[in-house]
């Protein structure tokens, strides 16, 4: 069965299952977008609590390019804003999907070398393939560190 919209609307969050998603990543080992050793090429970060810290590049494994469309990445904000010359024409601190560079994180981290979690986009009429999709990368990922 579920959840009512009331009781889906976690705390406010707009995306509960996509903060949830956010949340999981973090279980999994990954770290904020904003923190990528890159994000100085891209952002004005004016904060300097935990959250916002910036790692060097020997502190922390990259997948990839620096990913806006994460969904690890925070919104731009007040004390994040993105530099002049940045052009975008997607939303970056979206709660809705995995990027393509999370889905490689994660395979990379986990899985098999052939990418077999699809892009999920997290809608309110799809809770059952998003409950799916979270069972999926928690089966695998817990099954994957018993064998090892």
């Amino acid at each position: 069965m579920l959840a009512s919209k009331e009781e889906n609307s976690y705390q406010g969050l707009a995306h509960p299952i996509g903060s949830a998603m956010h949340e999981l990543l973090h279980a999994c080992g990954m770290y904020h977008e904003h923190s990528h050793p890159d994000r100085d090429k891209y952002l004005f970060v004016q904060n300097n609590s935990y959250d916002y810290r910036r790692y060097e590049p020997n502190d922390v494994r990259c997948f990839g390019n620096y990913d806006f469309k994460s969904i690890m990445h925070y919104p731009l904000g007040s004390c994040m804003k993105l530099k002049s010359e940045v052009k975008r024409d997607f939303e970056i601190g979206q709660r809705e999907m995995l990027s393509e560079g999370d889905i490689k994180a994660i395979n990379m981290l986990y899985l098999d070398s052939t990418p077999d979690i699809q892009r999920v986009k997290i809608t309110a009429s799809n809770e059952e393939m998003k409950l799916q999709f979270l069972l999926k990368i928690k089966s695998k990922i817990f099954r994957r560190k018993r064998s090892q």
